[in-house]
């Protein structure tokens, strides 16, 4: 009953707006006109982005063989294929798409919609599917809320997008910071340059050495820039080494994981290891899923296993608003 009168009430204050219907329009920097406008939300607004997702809150209706991932205006369509019938289907779910999108006085900009087949296969299955009556191209890789997502799983195509990003950063600081105090340029790396290289972990990882050593570089040349060519030791620094901040996130997020501040049940493949002598019984060893591959171990249900393990019992009791400076200072204590 308060929900039904809640929208009742916020039905009758959209039909206000619809009084105003005259929007000043600026044509250009000089001069105004009065243009007649109904129903207009402008871009940038709080109200645009609650009055979108009220408009598309149906959309996942239309699709019952597929799943359909939202973000704002992104939708993301995924499904197991394996045989032209399973292709079929999701052909059909796109004309689902279509058709909800004419339904609704929207039309999708087929340019910018793509196909990805993730798979490890070195050949794998390839279909055309169209929307409307424009086929869609096929990407290698994809940019999805910030992060690349390769077709094989692999890191090198995001790790080598955000290593030229931040290194261009690098260079703008570098150029514009030059006479100021090791401070200041010490912020301004960790303000402007280090959050593009590290946005988005746990979701992804530079797994390899080559992609970990990549960003290393990244970062020893910002504290060469900061320090000077004889730099002073890590702790001094007061910048967490790249393979350290790595472990720091995972566990910080394993730990979020726990206490249920993040929806995510980051032990789904981790089983309870055997207990050895010493162990707390209150916190029992992980055992990580079984890998046979250098891929699977770099997986994150894989790698966080090990440190946890080696955190203290205190130190896993400890706060979840102090675990992450907790945990930073316990591995400067073991770097």
């Amino acid at each position: 009953m308060h929900t039904l009168l809640r929208l009742r009430a916020l039905m009758y204050w959209f039909d206000l707006l619809d009084v105003f219907n005259n929007v000043s329009a600026v044509i250009s920097r000089r001069r105004r006109r009065r243009s007649g406008c109904w129903r207009w939300i402008y871009q940038g607004s709080v109200l645009g982005p609650l009055l979108f997702n009220v408009f598309v809150s149906d959309l996942p209706d239309a699709l019952n063989k597929c799943t359909l991932v939202q973000y704002a205006d992104d939708a993301t369509i995924y499904k197991k294929i394996s045989c032209q019938e399973d292709a079929d289907e999701f052909q059909e779910e796109l004309n689902n798409v279509d058709i909800w999108c004419a339904n609704n006085g929207m039309e999708l900009n087929s340019r910018k919609c793509k196909v990805m087949d993730i798979s490890r296969a070195r050949l794998p299955l390839h279909f055309e599917y169209t929307l409307g009556d424009a086929p869609l191209e096929y990407v290698d890789s994809q940019r999805l809320l910030g992060v690349h997502i390769a077709r094989d799983l692999r890191w090198r195509v995001h790790t080598d997008i955000v290593r030229a990003k931040a290194a261009q950063r690098l260079s703008f600081a570098a150029r514009n910071l030059r006479g100021c105090t090791p401070r200041v340029k010490r912020i301004a790396y960790l303000t402007m340059v280090k959050p593009v290289m590290t946005f988005g972990l746990p979701a992804w990882h530079p797994t390899t050495q080559e992609n970990i050593n990549k960003l290393s570089r990244v970062q020893n040349r910002a504290m060469h820039f900061a320090f000077g060519k004889i730099l002073p030791e890590p702790r001094l620094q007061n910048v967490m080494p790249f393979n350290m901040h790595l472990r720091h996130t995972d566990l910080v997020f394993f730990q979020r994981c726990q206490s249920g501040q993040t929806d995510f049940d980051a032990r789904a493949r981790i089983i309870q290891g055997r207990a050895l002598r010493g162990d707390n019984t209150a916190h029992p060893r992980l055992q990580p899923p079984p890998a046979r591959t250098a891929f699977g171990r770099s997986a994150f249900s894989y790698r966080v296993c090990k440190p946890w393990n080696d955190l203290p019992p205190s130190l896993k009791d400890c706060d979840a608003s102090k675990f992450p400076s907790l945990c930073e200072q316990f591995l400067w204590c073991n770097f």
